[in-house]
């Protein structure tokens, strides 16, 4: 994985990608119907709006890890080149947003209940602040440093993709939990 490249390139594509899983879940999740969407794959899984509503609380999360950085920054001369911190360049860092890797939620932002109505309206708001942010931190020192979980020292850049690769991959399990509960209906 590249470690340095250009700041508004790199701003840019986690525009796309926040763009793209607004899409999805517009497109594939919010028109289903109440039994595809809070079907559990199997006990103990979430089901679609589960995956949802953890990313809702877990954007509201990190924005307050996020926003005081962003409201302290003064800069109009940001380099225009972004290196990740020493921990997002770390193997067990990256593997935290793999699909396959299972990792104990904070109790703070576990759902508790299988059907959320309103889950995609916020989604949506979510997003166009994440783009909002994203926008912001283009005049930003987005090297600036942030607590990730309130303990781990990340820079804002890599702050800002953990809020678009957590959701790719909370939108991917998404995915597998529909795809399970259409196997288990047409069976």
């Amino acid at each position: 994985m590249q470690h340095s490249f250009p700041k508004q390139a790199f701003l840019d594509d986690l525009l796309a990608r926040n763009a793209s899983n607004l899409e999805l879940v517009q497109t594939i999740f919010a028109p289903l119907d109440r039994d595809a969407r809070t079907a559990q794959p199997e006990p103990g899984e979430w089901c679609v709006d589960q995956c949802l509503q953890h990313l809702v609380l877990s954007f509201d999360m990190h924005l307050t890890h996020i926003l005081p950085v962003l409201a302290r920054d003064k800069s109009e001369d940001a380099a225009e080149t972004f290196t990740r911190s020493w921990l997002a360049r770390r193997s067990f860092y990256q593997k935290e947003f793999n699909p396959r890797t299972k990792t104990r939620t904070q109790d703070a932002v576990n759902p508790s209940d299988f059907y959320y109505p309103d889950v995609y309206t916020k989604y949506a708001t979510q997003k166009g602040r994440a783009a909002t942010l994203l926008e912001r931190a283009r005049r930003a020192n987005i090297q600036r440093r942030c607590w990730f979980a309130g303990r781990a020292p990340i820079n804002l850049g890599d702050f800002l993709e953990v809020l678009v690769r957590h959701d790719e991959l909370h939108v991917d399990q998404a995915q597998r939990a529909l795809a399970a509960y259409r196997q288990f209906a047409s069976a």
